[in-house]
């Protein structure tokens, strides 16, 4: 008479992966409808192994042996693939199984270890990143992939797979980190080239999700400061709205978006053949800039790099002339990597590039 309580009776932890696997490959039968109704009901029981009640704890060895199920019956990659099929209630639990398995890590696990699920997609199935992105080929499933994705890009790895994706013909749909080849260029076929579609070409939630997704510091930086997209580089730093975005990250509560921020703002600075928008922002912003600067992140007390750069960004804009100079009109990165390693001996590798909204430091351009 447990029931009478409201406790739940033990579920069968082991079962539960295949059941949803089974539950998932006759989705597109004509017992569809049942299936989903039970699919929905596998769903919530996993939930409830992983989260627990007000009443009842999670227990840890249950919620082991339920992610070690999932990836046994590759419970992942099928969730991900099926996600915008799924009703909507069980939508919203897919999204809370995901996020809770892909942070799991045992009891007896160093908290430095990575989750024991996401460290198997990373080496053994990333294929389950790539088809997370693709969840925003759907306006149902934009969200809870979305949501999804951004704990996941947390982890460099995992957004090395998304951004060095680059599938080829008749070969694997991703590749796992011993096939990333970051001075290859890439063919444009990768996952990370889809979010341009889907921010412009999607539905209000997609694209709402996706550039919520794709202004990832980390990710968007990966991107611009490769090798290969020197190009891309070159035009970024000769935008004067691209140096009003940088300056308000610099602004950000968050002190690790601010550090971030700094790394791509450096390259606009230390760049000999700033643009003349570059160099009007930075004129009209001079005296309240070196005062701010001053100040940066002055609890950074041991990382002597950054407080090298930081003196040489100062000294930089303080001896800037006094006007704009079409002179420096033409934009060169390898210009910016020269002046950064010679001037500093330190400046040759920069990361961090991302986007914000604009209106920072008074700025009126």
């Amino acid at each position: 008479m447990a029931f009478l309580f409201g406790r739940r009776p033990r579920t069968n932890t082991v079962d539960l992966p295949k059941q949803a696997r089974d539950q998932l490959s006759k989705f597109d039968n004509s017992s569809g409808a049942s299936k989903a109704e039970e699919l929905a009901k596998t769903l919530g029981q996993m939930k409830f192994v992983l989260q627990g009640t007000h009443e009842t704890e999670s227990s840890p060895e249950q919620v082991y042996q339920l992610v070690t199920g999932m990836i046994q019956e590759d419970l992942l990659y099928l969730l991900a693939v099926n996600l915008h099929r799924l009703p909507f209630e069980s939508r919203k639990d897919a999204q809370v199984i995901f996020s809770y398995v892909l942070r799991f890590r045992p009891p007896t696990a160093s908290p430095k270890s990575e989750p024991i699920a996401l460290s198997y997609v990373i080496n053994n199935r990333p294929e389950v990143f790539v088809e997370l992105c693709n969840g925003y080929d759907h306006k149902e499933s934009a969200t809870p992939a979305g949501t999804v994705l951004r704990e996941v890009l947390k982890s460099d790895a995992a957004a090395a797979i998304i951004l060095y994706d680059d599938p080829t013909e008749g070969g694997p749909s991703a590749k796992g980190l011993t096939g990333i080849q970051p001075d290859a260029r890439q063919s444009g076929r990768g996952v990370f080239w889809k979010f341009f579609n889907w921010i412009d070409q999607g539905s209000f939630e997609v694209g709402a999700d996706a550039f919520t997704t794709f202004r990832s510091i980390k990710l968007l930086g990966e991107i611009l400061l490769d090798r290969a997209n020197y190009a891309v580089m070159t035009a970024y730093v000769d935008r004067g709205e691209h140096l009003k975005i940088c300056m308000n990250l610099l602004r950000d509560e968050r002190k690790m978006v601010q550090y971030e921020g700094f790394h791509v703002f450096k390259v606009f600075v230390a760049n000999p053949h700033k643009s003349i928008a570059v160099q009007k922002i930075l004129l009209i912003n001079r005296d309240r800039l070196l005062n701010f600067l001053k100040h940066f992140l002055e609890d950074r007390t041991e990382d002597e790099q950054f407080i090298d750069e930081r003196e040489f960004l100062i000294k930089q804009i303080k001896n800037m002339p006094p006007h704009a100079s079409r002179a420096d009109s033409k934009a060169s990165t390898f210009g910016v990597t020269t002046t950064l390693r010679t001037e500093t001996g330190s400046l040759a590798v920069i990361a961090g590039i991302t986007g914000h909204e604009h209106g920072v430091l008074g700025i009126g351009i």
